[in-house]
């Protein structure tokens, strides 16, 4: 096997090295249009001084000169609430979320048909993706710790530094203000789930100092219809407790800002996570002693730059580390991995980015930027017979430029760019938690271009039409290469998974009218290809990943928004989306993509008391790739008040699933029933 994998890598390596002829035709063809579009865009005829296409901005909708691909969730409009940002991202067109459990369980996140780990997300720049393939956290983070959300629906643009095929959740959490501030809350509800939050700011002169803390638990005991594993006999189904389902999420960190001139900018910032549950397992054979610890330190150091050497040329440069640390015991093998496991994961992930900026003229503004990351994972089991497993690293090299180019009165922009990928692996399996101990290993290179070009029109004077399209690539991960040599059986001949993807759609912002404050409407179409796509098949009592040849997810976005007579505000979005497999299982769906979700939210003003009632709705999906388990289509409704007692303090109540609908996003995982929730906030 060793032979064979050997000889598998080096023939990758070279096929690396080589390149596809055709993408390397390509990527010239792509260069030289960016030379034309370089020549043209300095000459004086099209330097000419005109309006600018502006970018249009929505209060509480976020930026809309990008709607086509990107919007922006402003934490402000959710402090007061009882809400984490997994709550909040289910409600935007083209994001779908499964979760695994109760509040605090995980949940995989998907963006216009993805799979999760194809999604990117960071933290003020500091990717929290990993190698080993497990999924991002997010129940650790509080809205009101938030500043603001970017969600990218296709590729991320060239300043983020990376080329995701599923999108990019950018997470900032709060920013530095002038002057001297206290704010925080403190939450109680159901499940005896408690949160709290306390932020600091102090800026004054040319410094700024910013510290805050969350803390989130539950004791997660909701009680749940169990059909004991036999969905088609009613006579043994019984109500029962959800247990060992507690969790307690602690979020302590601090910025540090410094202007040393009116061009230089620093910033110094570090989190800690710290996030400790009880993993209750199946629905029908519940775990009682089996917990999950996991423990993040992440750290970063902006410097900001303009009129670098030269006038006009500025740049950015990120210094970022992080640290994750995951134990999970279950010494009585209540998970059913075989044996007992007492395993301590590490991952250190370093990297930094800069990136550069130079207006040409007032048309055209390129852009370049080049990264390093490194990841080193470091498996350990303390039950198994030899203890410590070998580190496996990945190393990434990535470079790429753009442009920003203006024409037809500046009515007009393009904006096209490309990246060069270089990834190197010296991953190992040799994992001691595994039950049977069959090391192998994987050094395989790649060398990859991706490309992204985005135009935007003005077509009207309230009327903007947007297009993208790109091609990237996925690796795969240690998990999908590897599996658990439980259930999960890895491949490591896994080829890179290929998307093209593109999408077009206007934007209309309605003008201000008497009694029309605020409002616009949205529509996309998007339509993705991809090519080796990586699943996990199922077959019998396993899993193995595969490049199951080909799919097609193409549907269509809906959004709007409408302030009313200064009291009334309505937002909905809508996604339909058509996931078939074109590759093994030709025309069937692709398991985990609902055709269509549906959010909505209205909410009423009555000075000082706000009244909201918001409802997503999800149509059924399959389970597996054959179409055979399905999740049953749902309607989930809340609701609640807001009083703003003061311009100091307010007072939320909500309620949440209140048609108490015990659903289920996977099967043996159930989700609470109906739950209330309350939060008092203060800000001096």
């Amino acid at each position: 096997m060793n032979k064979q994998l050997s000889s598998r890598a080096t023939l990758s390596e070279s096929e690396g090295e080589r390149g596809d002829p055709d993408l390397v035709n390509l990527t010239i063809q792509f260069f030289q249009f960016l030379v034309f579009l370089l020549f043209f865009s300095i000459s004086p005829a099209w330097a000419e001084e005109v309006m600018l296409l502006p970018d249009v901005v929505v209060e509480g909708g976020g930026s809309k000169e990008d709607a086509a691909t990107k919007s922006q969730i402003k934490g402000r409009d959710y402090h007061e609430r009882f809400v984490t940002v997994t709550e909040v991202l289910k409600h935007e067109p083209g994001i779908h979320l499964t979760r695994f459990g109760g509040l605090e369980e995980s949940s995989s996140l998907s963006i216009r048909g993805s799979n999760a780990d194809e999604v990117m997300v960071t933290l003020d720049g500091i990717p929290l993706n990993s190698a080993d393939g497990s999924s991002v956290a997010l129940a650790p983070f509080l809205m009101d710790g938030i500043e603001t959300i970017e969600i990218y629906r296709g590729s991320a643009p060239l300043e983020t530094g990376v080329a995701p095929s599923g999108g990019l959740v950018a997470l900032k959490t709060s920013a530095l203000e002038e002057g001297l501030s206290f704010s925080g809350g403190l939450g109680y509800g159901s499940f005896n789930t408690v949160n709290f939050s306390q932020h600091f700011n102090h800026k004054k002169g040319n410094w700024g100092f910013l510290a805050g803390v969350g803390y989130h638990r539950t004791s997660g005991d909701f009680d749940f219809l169990d059909d004991n594993g036999t969905p088609l006999n009613l006579a043994d189904d019984q109500r029962v407790e959800r247990q060992n389902n507690q969790s307690q999420t602690l979020h302590p960190f601090f910025k540090i800002a410094h202007t040393l001139d009116a061009k230089t900018q620093l910033e110094f910032l570090h989190h800690f996570l710290f996030q400790n549950r009880g993993v209750p397992g199946l629905s029908t054979n519940q775990a009682v002693d089996t917990s999950l610890t996991s423990k993040q330190w992440l750290s970063a150091l902006k410097v900001k730059r303009d009129d670098f050497l030269i006038s006009k040329l500025s740049f950015e440069n990120l210094l970022y580390g992080r640290f994750f640390k995951e134990q999970f015991d279950d010494h009585n093998a209540e998970i059913g991995l075989g044996a007992g496991q007492d395993t301590n994961n590490e991952t250190l992930l370093f990297g930094n980015k800069l990136a550069f900026s130079y207006s040409l003229n007032s048309v055209n503004r390129l852009s370049a930027f080049m990264s390093y990351q490194g990841e080193k994972f470091t498996p350990t089991d303390y039950l198994a017979t030899t203890d410590g497993g070998s580190s496996s690293f990945r190393h990434q090299w990535n470079m790429g430029v753009g442009d920003e180019w203006d024409v037809w009165n500046r009515r007009l922009r393009f904006s096209p760019a490309v990246w060069l990928e270089n990834v190197f692996n010296h991953l190992f399996d040799d994992d001691p938690a595994f039950s049977v101990a069959v090391p192998s290993e994987n050094n395989v290179i790649h060398h990859n271009v991706s490309m992204r070009l985005g135009i935007q029109a003005k077509l009207m004077e309230h009327l903007n039409l947007l297009a993208h399209a790109s091609s990237t690539r996925r690796y795969p991960n240690f998990y999908e290469l590897f599996g658990d040599r439980g259930n999960v059986v890895g491949n490591p001949y896994l080829d890179p998974q290929k998307t093209i993807q593109w999408d077009v759609g206007f934007c209309f912002l309605f003008p201000e009218w008497s009694w029309l404050n605020e409002g616009y409407f949205e529509a996309t179409y998007f339509d993705k290809r991809l090519n080796d796509l990586i699943q996990f098949e199922q077959s019998g009592a396993f899993a193995r990943a595969e490049n199951v040849g080909k799919a097609s997810i193409n549907g269509f976005e809906l959004s709007g928004k409408w302030d009313l007579l200064k009291r009334i505000s309505f937002k909905a979005g809508y996604t339909f989306q058509w996931a078939k497999d074109r590759g093994d299982n030709l025309g069937l769906f692709l398991a985990g993509k609902p055709k269509s979700e549906f959010s909505g939210e209205l909410s009423y003003l009555i000075k000082p008391v706000r009244i909201f009632v918001e409802g997503n709705f999800m149509d059924e999906n399959y389970l597996d790739p054959l179409n055979t388990r399905v999740v049953l289509a749902r309607l989930v409704l809340n609701s609640g008040v807001i009083w703003t007692i003061s311009s100091h303090w307010a007072l939320s109540v909500e309620g949440k699933n209140l048609t108490n609908d015990q659903i289920v996003d996977v099967v043996g995982f159930p989700l609470p029933g109906r739950e209330y929730f309350g939060r008092l906030t203060w800000r001096y």
